[in-house]
């Protein structure tokens, strides 16, 4: 299968096309081609940074925060790389905005929405004064 085939793929699946498994990773396949799928260990090797800091991160109640790699894959081959940043005590996971704006591309808000276990995405994002999914692409 070609890249582009594979992103459009990914890019046209919505939230409830993905089975998330948690355990010692946390991972998610998609139901229609179980050879897409995107995995974080949220272990020492998957941390993008341990004391995350923008101002859009450490708004909230609890301002720590941490940023975690999540990793697209299609069969054995890393496709891109993602990070979400997990704040307010893990209440919610966010994308990381275009720099120099609050936007989000389409699949950086798609990964954040198959890991949106507590369902919290939209109301942290829109505290954060985030624009979801308003940039096409990767």
């Amino acid at each position: 299968m070609k890249y582009q085939s594979v992103v459009q793929m990914f890019l046209q699946t919505d939230a409830n096309q993905w089975e998330r498994v948690s355990g010692n990773h946390e991972y998610a396949f998609c139901k229609e081609d179980i050879n897409l799928r995107i995995v974080s260990s949220l272990a020492d090797d998957d941390i993008q940074q341990d004391d995350f800091r923008e101002p859009w991160a450490n708004k909230f109640p609890d301002p720590s925060a941490r940023g975690y790699f999540y990793n697209l894959y299609y069969g054995s081959t890393l496709l891109h790389r993602f990070i979400l940043v997990s704040v307010d005590g893990a209440r919610a996971s966010l994308p990381v905005p275009q720099i120099g704006t609050m936007d989000v591309t389409q699949a950086q808000w798609k990964v954040a929405e198959i890991f949106d276990g507590l369902g919290t995405l939209d109301e942290y994002a829109k505290q954060a004064g985030m624009v979801g999914g308003s940039t096409p692409g990767l």
